[in-house]
């Protein structure tokens, strides 16, 4: 979610998911963004990231993007 984000914008990230998430609205999309307590955080060294991400920098990043 972070990189589709990153390049299409929040707005637009949402409106795709309307057409995959049925009942989906904009406060349950942006507290699914939010929300990290029940992800455990992966080590995916070995798929060479373009960029080094923890879950909280993700997390300050989507409340920036609401924010906007």
């Amino acid at each position: 979610m972070y990189f589709l984000i990153k390049k299409f914008g929040i707005q637009k990230v949402y409106e795709m998911s309307k057409g995959v998430v049925e009942g989906i609205n904009f406060k349950v999309f942006a507290s699914a963004l939010l929300y990290i307590d029940d992800i455990e955080d992966e080590k995916i060294n070995h798929l060479q990231p373009k960029e080094k991400l923890s879950l909280h920098k993700i997390r300050e990043f989507f409340e920036q993007e609401l924010k906007k």
